[in-house]
């Protein structure tokens, strides 16, 4: 089983935390993880450090809070890419760490085939 981890955040937070703490088992059960989030940090650090694959993609950046019309249209503008980047990767679960990269996930899931 190959688990596909997306994540809209590379620094710690809860969420990110929760990810952490599931990697290692999934690992532990003799699967494999993949975690993918933008940039360089503490993230892909952890990832590593528990066995996983970590692939960096360009999401952002975005200012906090409100979101300003430039980061809707840098959104939009980068959810083409992000979704080549997610559908590049072998997976057969993927899992959704925070809404900003569901919209180019489920565009990826979309052009996928079905098991047959």
């Amino acid at each position: 089983m190959r688990i596909l981890f997306l994540d809209q955040f590379s620094e710690p937070g809860g969420a990110q935390q929760c990810l952490m703490d599931l990697v290692p088992a999934v690992i532990a059960r003799g699967w494999k993880a993949t975690v993918v989030a933008p940039g360089e940090g503490w993230l892909a650090e952890r990832a590593r450090a528990a066995g996983a694959a970590f692939h960096c993609v360009r999401c952002g950046p975005f200012t906090s809070g409100r979101k300003s019309l430039a980061d809707g249209l840098r959104f939009l503008a980068q959810t083409p890419l992000l979704a080549r980047q997610i559908a590049a990767l072998p997976a057969d679960v993927v899992y959704v760490n925070g809404p900003r990269l569901s919209p180019p996930a489920v565009s990826c899931c979309n052009h996928c085939a079905p098991p047959g």
